[in-house]
């Protein structure tokens, strides 16, 4: 979780590491966990949360958002990354490397390792 002053610095406010992405982990960390952590004040000044595309992640986020009070502020949207660099590896990258229509282009050495080392 990251925060931004009026300035615009930013802050690392919470970091997390979730040994299990299921969807009730993630209903306990949202409803219970940062609830409690930061309470009701704080997290009702949020204002946008990004997730991943995992159901599970963003699932209960939205739950809470259209239940809970603290939450109803808070807008979710996909990160920029999973939104455009993802669907590119998944949908056109492919192709552009002869894997599929378009299989007449072909890329520069420099192109092609960028992709490979971006693409795993």
């Amino acid at each position: 979780m990251v925060g931004k002053d009026a300035n615009g610095k930013a802050y690392i406010g919470n970091a997390t590491i979730i040994p299990c992405g299921k969807y009730w982990v993630y209903t306990h960390i949202y409803k219970i966990f940062l609830l409690e952590l930061f309470g009701e004040v704080t997290i009702s000044r949020n204002r946008l949360c990004l997730t991943d595309d995992d159901i599970a992640e963003w699932g209960p986020l939205d739950d809470c958002i259209n239940t809970m009070g603290c939450w109803s502020k808070s807008r979710h949207m996909l990160c920029m990354f999973h939104a455009l660099t993802m669907q590119y590896f998944e949908k056109i990258y492919k192709n552009l490397l002869g894997r599929g229509k378009g299989a007449g282009r072909k890329l520069s050495h420099v192109g092609k390792a960028y992709g490979e080392k971006n693409n795993k």
